[in-house]
């Protein structure tokens, strides 16, 4: 009884080996269930996102015109949108020269991606705004 064969220390480390295996496996099986969920919840927050988005642009009581002209040379804008009495983007006659490069800054909150969500809107067949 006391002695321990070279076999038994085989088996030993093999039962240890397989435990570690199971172990990482498992560690790693979890790790991959967490990402997931994370994924899963940023997903849930997405739908979330899009659906307050949705309504708030049912709700919204937007009006304007817009106006593009294409020419050889350069596009002509005349727009006016306005969605509040503090939401107003408004372009009185401009000409922006083709192959030309134009930049918009502004502060946070100014406009620039509703100006350029309201231009995007213009160019398409559908109704504008």
């Amino acid at each position: 009884l006391g002695q321990i064969t070279g076999a038994d220390i085989g088996v030993y480390a093999s039962v240890i080996d397989d435990s570690i295996d199971w172990l990482l496996t498992r560690y790693r099986e979890e790790s991959r269930l967490a990402t997931m969920e994370t994924h899963v919840e940023r997903l849930r927050e997405l739908q979330e996102g899009l659906a307050q988005y949705e309504r708030r642009l049912a709700e919204s009581t937007s009006k304007g015109h817009c106006k593009v002209e294409l020419t050889s040379r350069s596009l002509h804008l005349d727009l006016l949108y306005q969605r509040s009495e503090t939401l107003k983007v408004q372009l009185d006659n401009v000409e922006l020269k083709l192959g030309k490069v134009y930049a918009v800054t502004g502060a946070n909150g100014c406009g620039k991606s509703t100006l350029f969500a309201v231009l995007a809107s213009c160019g398409r067949r559908s109704p504008p705004l």
